[in-house]
């Protein structure tokens, strides 16, 4: 064999090798990382159905740094965009809740995001509600983790206001030294939770103040503008309208005791 020959196989060996390592360290990575359609409902309980007291948590409880939803239509990327409400899916459940006389509507978002395979959750900061003094009624953050299933966690805070305007020294003016006029939060109740989900299923979280709607589907991002939506949002795998799945969705839950329907 020509010496030239023999020089190059070191070579070759050394960029086929270094190939292989970028290819596998791709696929690693589109492995690790999967596209959903979020969508959240948020809901208040205006009656506690609950026979256990839920006692209110500290005025100075920590509201998570997150990502926060971006307008639609966004520039960039189009995670964690706020999807028109065309795109959602539980449009007619969270009509439905709004009607009962039990539930008041707080937030009702959909987007798209990436969730990686790691122990670290992607949190998503939320805001909803009424405000006062720099104050959401419902404020906190809601994270997403891979592993073998979708885990949801929780940090939503329920914040209640005084209705007659007294000012009230609360604990955040004690641990800040702000004056009493500049809050006018009385009690916060927090839902700290952790949930094991599937895709393409709808979950729900209990909580003497609060419930939760939650539900991914597999997305596939696209580049440049979204489409237009269309009035079958169901994909390959479910093909399923969203009024069918809205109103399955609202017979099952009302089966179960959990969503009273409004006549």
């Amino acid at each position: 064999m020509p010496k030239t020959s023999t020089k190059l196989w070191p070579r070759l060996t050394a960029l086929c090798l270094g190939l292989l390592t970028m290819v596998l360290a791709h696929t690693a990575q589109a492995v690790e990382k999967r596209w959903y359609q979020a969508e959240v409902i948020i809901m208040e309980r205006l009656a506690n159905v609950h026979t256990q007291e839920q006692h209110p948590t500290s005025l100075a409880s920590k509201v998570r740094t997150s990502a926060q939803l971006k307008t639609y239509p966004s520039i960039g990327s189009q995670a964690f965009t706020r999807l028109p409400k065309e795109y959602r899916r539980l449009n007619s459940v969270a009509k439905k809740l709004q009607q009962s006389a039990q539930y008041k509507v707080l937030f009702h978002e959909a987007w798209p995001m990436p969730v990686r395979k790691q122990k670290s959750a992607t949190w998503i900061k939320i805001e909803a509600g009424q405000t006062n003094a720099g104050n959401s009624q419902l404020e906190g953050a809601i994270g997403v983790s891979l592993g073998r299933f979708l885990h949801l966690h929780t940090q939503l805070h329920l914040n209640e206001f005084t209705k007659d305007g007294t000012n009230v020294q609360t604990e955040i003016s004690k641990l800040f030294n702000y004056p009493t006029s500049q809050t006018n939060v009385t009690q916060r109740f927090s839902m700290i939770q952790k949930r094991k989900m599937r895709s393409v299923e709808l979950h729900f979280l209990d909580h003497p103040k609060l419930a939760l709607l939650v539900r991914f589907d597999p997305y596939s991002p696209q580049t440049g503008p979204l489409p237009r939506p269309s009035t079958e949002l169901g994909n390959s795998a479910t093909k399923i309208t969203a009024t069918n799945l809205a109103e399955a969705t609202v017979s099952a839950l009302s089966d179960a005791n959990v969503i009273p329907l409004a006549n």
